[in-house]
């Protein structure tokens, strides 16, 4: 939509306001000037149809319709009755002053009764008829005139047309005022408003504003002292913005150095959710090492005693190093777990990952613990092909922090379970955390992702944290929220694709 300046558009509020001035003014009158003339005409028929009447009843008496017909000639000095007539009680026409009109009675007669009535014949024709009594209230016969219209509309044209001239010149000298108003007003006004332009579209802020040849020649007070304090404000614009680029140097020096301790602290943050967790994990993850290492010694001992008892038997042989080489991979297997999730991997690439391998790697730190507990583990992972672009060891921790989070919520329950399960979508893959909880109250869950807010007593706050898993997933392209759909506690690990 194009934009008006002030001078248009003050000229088109100023042309509708006239307009709208104009079209009532004329519909008032045109109002005004049809009822009154409906009144004036019908009160003054009504009057001259009693006289008339009066007159006429003696006459009709003795049927004298040549002094009928004089008195009925008396009306034709009025513009507005074109005719009088007068009829018998059989409807036959007596005497009329104007034979041109008794065609537009024709066919109305019957639509009279026998009292003042008025009917509408054609386009500005009307009839009103009246009866004749005599001084016995007899009714002698019936007077009707045919009144027109005619006059009266002539009448109003010239008013309407006289009306419209009046507006037109209204119009003409408004927009002529208003013109020169807003040429002595806008004129400065817009010479000011470019010299400001220039300067806000150079980016000068030295710049001078000084009086243009409009405020010179119409010398406005107004405008000389808005040209001042636009002068003032372009000081202290000046002045804010020398201030605001040496402030702006420090604050991106500030801003550096504090980004890079942000970031100190959150590698802090991190590593300590890791040392705290693996030390709540420390018994179970023993206890993973341990099994496999007393059952290689068992072997060992086997082999030891088949050797001296020389009983060896090559099938017995294989199984039992094939036994020794499984415990071996176990142990491999979780060592190497522990060093992906005790290393800082947030300066690794994106690889692809397959989210089976991350999930496993994870659930030997938890297994144990869970067990011990009588919380009952469930994994349900399986989906296919979920592989995305991640850090395998900073999705872990996410994995671990939502597995200890959802531990120590559901720790005093007697029926304790809690779900891992994988899921593909139209454009989504990834894995949910679900846990017997019955959910997260609206007004925690308004907070659960704010950095440092935390449920949990004293000394059980051992992992990384909502705030910093949430982030984690951000930086692998992912995210991290919490399933409000779900009837239990639920969080969704997501990744487009």
């Amino acid at each position: 939509m194009k934009k008006l300046s002030i001078s248009q558009a003050l000229r088109n509020n100023q042309n509708y306001l006239i307009i709208f001035i104009i079209c009532l003014f004329t519909i008032v009158l045109i109002t005004y000037q049809f009822l009154s003339y409906r009144k004036s005409l019908m009160d003054k028929v009504l009057s001259i149809g009693q006289l008339i009447s009066s007159n006429i009843a003696p006459a009709m008496t003795f049927n004298d319709l040549v002094e009928v017909g004089r008195v009925l000639d008396t009306l034709k000095h009025e513009k507005d009755i074109v005719s009088a007539s007068t009829y018998s009680l059989e409807n036959k026409l007596l005497v009329t002053n104007n034979k041109q009109t008794i065609s537009h009675l024709k066919g109305k007669m019957g639509q009279w009764e026998h009292k003042e009535s008025w009917v509408h014949l054609n386009s500005y024709f009307f009839a009103y008829a009246q009866a004749i009594n005599d001084s016995d209230a007899k009714i002698l016969g019936r007077l009707i005139f045919v009144v027109s219209a005619k006059p009266f509309l002539n009448y109003l044209g010239t008013v309407i047309l006289l009306t419209l001239f009046l507006s037109v010149i209204a119009v003409l000298l408004s927009r002529f005022i208003m013109k020169r108003m807003t040429n002595n007003i806008v004129k400065p006004l817009s010479s000011l408003g470019a010299r400001m332009s220039v300067i806000s579209k150079s980016n000068n802020y030295q710049q001078e504003i000084t009086d243009s040849s409009f405020e010179n020649k119409f010398q406005y007070d107004e405008i000389s002292v808005l040209t001042t304090e636009f002068q003032h404000l372009m000081g202290v614009i000046r002045s804010s913005h020398n201030n605001l680029q040496t402030m702006n140097l420090d604050l991106e020096d500030l801003v550096s150095k504090r980004t890079t301790e942000r970031d100190l602290e959150r590698m802090k943050a991190i590593q300590s959710g890791k040392i705290a967790a693996l030390g709540a994990m420390s018994a179970g993850i023993a206890h993973e090492i341990n099994n496999p290492l007393a059952a290689i010694k068992v072997s060992s001992d086997i082999l030891s005693m088949m050797v001296e008892e020389k009983m060896l038997d090559e099938k017995v042989l294989l199984k039992i190093t094939t036994d020794i080489h499984n415990m071996v991979d176990r142990i491999t297997t979780i060592i190497k777990g522990l060093r992906s999730f005790t290393r800082d991997g947030s300066q690794d690439p994106l690889i692809e990952t397959d989210i089976h391998k991350v999930i496993e790697e994870t659930l030997v730190f938890v297994k144990c613990r869970f067990k011990n507990n009588n919380v009952q583990l469930e994994i349900n992972v399986n989906e296919k092909d979920l592989t995305v672009m991640c850090r395998s060891s900073q999705i872990s921790q996410v994995i671990l922090n939502l597995l200890n989070n959802s531990y120590d919520a559901i720790e005093e329950y007697p029926d304790k379970w809690v779900k891992v399960e994988a899921f593909r979508e139209a454009k989504k893959i990834g894995l949910t955390v679900t846990d017997c909880g019955p959910g997260i109250p609206k007004e925690i869950l308004e907070r659960l992702f704010e950095p440092f807010y935390t449920t949990k007593g004293l000394g059980k706050g051992t992992g990384i944290g909502l705030s910093i898993s949430s982030s984690i997933m951000e930086s692998n392209g992912g995210k991290l929220v919490y399933d409000d759909k779900c009837p239990n506690t639920r969080f969704r690990i997501e990744f487009n694709i």
